[in-house]
């Protein structure tokens, strides 16, 4: 980050980094010459957007940074291939016509973050190795995976006869591993179709689908659809004029879905006048894996909920949720330019369960909920965390309260009753007020264990009563302990 000069496109992109698992967040560059953004000014301030994109990230550094380190990133058990061969297999024969590969994968990201659910990554090398487990992952997600080798399509096989679900678009394995075209699919017959007929893509098709019978039928108008391909034991569950757009087919204790659609062509989750079925769809074909969103947002104004972004990370019993509406993204020379959509709105989160909610970024305990209501800003991220019930009272003590100075004192935290790690920002003030930022610290305490920070004094600190601060990052609570720094007597003899 750092390429462009507004605070709302900088703290964007921190909170992207931060919701995509980084472990870092990295700035180009330091100086202010040109299009970039310096960090810091020649006498080491902030520019003044800097400093707001800091002060909007702060918890970041005070705790929830750490111990989202110390988390594992939740992925509702979808698993979503990368296939490096796919993205050159795209660009030969018929590809083009369906369009850009990296548009459809884009569009499953943002599909799945709008539907609240999170997703790992797996790579073709990733498959060859065994990689994808039915214990962790119910369903692998294939975006334009037109290139395939015959280890991986085994491995996507065996997965499906072992109870996973697989949902893959347009043409998957028309190529092998190194892009060179088979007469037919290579997972053809766990989809049940026969992809020999394959051909240009039709645009502009308006389809129609219906997943059980009396259900009724929902539209979708100009799309991209496959063409040639026909059912060989699939059922098909929705057709644009006479061509299959939707295929379902049970192999083993597991089930092969193929969209024969260009997702970048489908309507977005959430987007304004988004026809009726836009995300029930997704919901249905999930939910028959098991795969189901453990939260929702909605507008509390009834309107489009736009691109919402959802993570979430487990720490013991401790679930912590990231939550960033994405901006209307359109950019200029010097970054994002926010729409009036983009202003504040208030969302009502409903959770799967009820669990005892404090809203980091506020500061707010709301007590056993199921459901809240929260005031979003586009590009800025708001964090909850989720605990079965009330965050336990941490216990501390500072010993000794009087030092001389050039000795340390010694701050010894634990959290007695702890269903996970806890984080806590320690910082002193000085006898006149000031904060000593020097001493600023942050500790994880390890569930079930205690921590010991020790707080130094330099032979040149000043004298008098001192205050150390010991802040936790889930409730908010806030410690003060007295430490009195007074000079030792001394024998002059």
């Amino acid at each position: 980050m750092g390429y462009v000069k507004d605070a709302d496109s900088l703290t964007w992109a921190y909170w992207r980094m931060v919701l995509n698992g980084s472990h870092g967040v990295w700035w180009w560059r330091w100086d202010d010459i040109g299009r970039f953004m310096g960090l810091l000014h020649p006498d080491l301030s902030p520019p003044d957007e800097v400093a707001e994109m800091l002060e909007d990230t702060r918890i970041t550094r005070e705790g929830l940074g750490d111990l989202l380190l110390r988390s594992e990133m939740q992925t509702d058990g979808i698993a979503l291939l990368y296939s490096q061969p796919s993205l050159f297999a795209a660009q030969v024969a018929e590809g083009p016509g369906y369009g850009k590969a990296a548009e459809d994968h884009a569009a499953w990201q943002q599909t799945l973050f709008n539907l609240g659910l999170s997703f790992r990554y797996l790579t073709d090398a990733m498959l060859r190795r065994g990689e994808l487990d039915p214990k962790t992952t119910r369903v692998l997600i294939l975006p334009r995976a037109e290139a395939l080798g015959e280890a991986e399509a085994r491995r996507i096989v065996a997965f499906v006869e072992a109870g996973g679900t697989v949902i893959a678009d347009v043409r998957p394995g028309r190529f092998t591993g190194r892009v060179k075209p088979r007469v037919s699919g290579a997972l053809d017959a766990l989809f049940g179709v026969d992809s020999r007929g394959s051909a240009e893509a039709v645009k502009k098709a308006t389809m129609e689908v219906q997943l059980s019978e009396g259900q009724s039928a929902w539209r979708f108008e100009s799309m991209t659809v496959g063409s040639g391909i026909v059912a060989n034991g699939a059922s098909m569950l929705g057709r644009a004029g006479e061509t299959p757009v939707l295929f379902s087919h049970a192999v083993g204790r597991g089930r092969a879905i193929l969209l024969n659609f260009s997702l970048a062509t489908y309507p977005r989750v959430g987007a304004a006048g988004s026809p009726a079925g836009t995300a029930e769809l997704w919901q249905a074909l999930l939910g028959q894996a098991g795969v189901v969103a453990p939260l929702t947002l909605v507008r509390a104004d009834g309107g489009p909920t736009g691109d919402v972004r959802v993570q979430r990370w487990r720490n013991g019993e401790i679930e912590l949720v990231g939550i960033m509406r994405e901006p209307e993204r359109q950019s200029s020379q010097r970054g994002l330019i926010l729409k009036e959509s983009d202003a504040p709105a208030d969302f009502v989160v409903t959770l799967a369960a009820p669990r005892w909610v404090y809203d980091l970024r506020d500061h707010r305990d709301w007590g056993r909920q199921r459901e809240i209501r929260l005031r979003l800003r586009a590009g800025r991220a708001t964090f909850l965390a989720l605990l079965p019930e009330a965050a336990p009272t941490l216990a501390a003590t500072l010993e000794p309260d009087a030092v001389a100075p050039g000795q340390t004192a010694t701050l010894r935290v634990s959290v007695p009753d702890a269903v996970g790690d806890h984080a806590i920002w320690v910082t002193a003030i000085q006898p006149d007020g000031r904060e000593a930022d020097w001493m600023r610290a942050v500790r994880v305490i390890p569930r079930g264990e205690g921590v010991s920070i020790p707080v130094p004094m330099a032979l040149n600190d000043s004298q008098g009563q001192w205050t150390v601060r010991l802040k936790e990052l889930v409730t908010g609570r806030l410690m003060e302990f007295p430490l009195l720094i007074e000079k030792v007597a001394t024998d002059d003899r």
